[in-house]
C-alpha cells in the first residue's frame, strides 16, 4: 500500500492535461510551429543540391507534382534506364533499349537519341518554329539556356 500510495502520489505531481505544458515543438524555426516553406528550404539545402545547375530549386505550381519530381530524378541522374540499373548491381537480361534496341539505354539514349525520343524532339522544335541541334545533354534540356536560339 504504500508504494501504491507513493506511486500515486509522483502521478498526481504531474501537470493535468488542461496545463498545456505538453506537445510538439518545431525546432527548426523560432517560434516553435511547423512551417512547409522551412521544411522545403531544408530539404533544398541538404538533399536537392541547389544551385547545382546555377539556378535554386523553383517550386511552379503550375508543373505536375510528379513531373517536378521526374525532372529532379533526371537532374541528378537517378532515372532508372537499364544501364543505371546494372551499375547499381541489379540483375537485368539486357542493358539494350527495349524500344529500338539500337543502343545501350542511358539516359541520354531514352530520352533524346532514340528513334523514338527523337522523333518527339523533332515535333517539339517544329512546333516552335526552331531546328531541333541533335546534339544535347540532359543537363542542357532541363536548364533550357543551350538552345544557341
Amino acid at each position: 500500500m504504500a508504494e501504491y500510495a507513493e506511486l500515486q502520489a509522483k502521478i498526481d505531481s504531474f501537470p493535468g492535461p488542461n496545463r498545456n505544458i505538453d506537445g510538439w515543438i518545431w525546432v527548426l524555426n523560432n517560434h516553435g510551429k511547423f512551417s512547409t516553406k522551412v521544411l522545403s528550404k531544408l530539404v533544398d539545402n541538404l538533399s536537392l543540391r541547389v544551385g547545382e545547375f546555377g539556378k535554386e530549386t523553383i517550386r511552379n505550381n503550375l508543373v505536375p507534382i510528379k513531373l517536378g519530381v521526374f525532372v529532379w530524378r533526371a537532374k541528378l541522374r537517378r532515372l532508372p534506364v537499364r544501364i543505371e540499373l546494372d551499375n547499381r548491381g541489379i540483375d537485368i537480361d539486357s542493358v539494350r533499349c527495349p524500344t529500338c534496341d539500337d543502343d545501350i539505354e542511358s539516359m541520354e539514349h531514352a530520352f533524346i537519341f532514340c528513334t523514338h525520343a527523337s522523333d518527339v524532339w523533332d515535333r517539339v522544335f517544329k512546333w516552335w518554329g526552331l531546328q531541333n541541334p541533335n546534339n544535347l545533354s540532359i543537363e542542357e534540356i532541363l536548364c533550357g539556356n543551350h538552345f544557341g536560339y
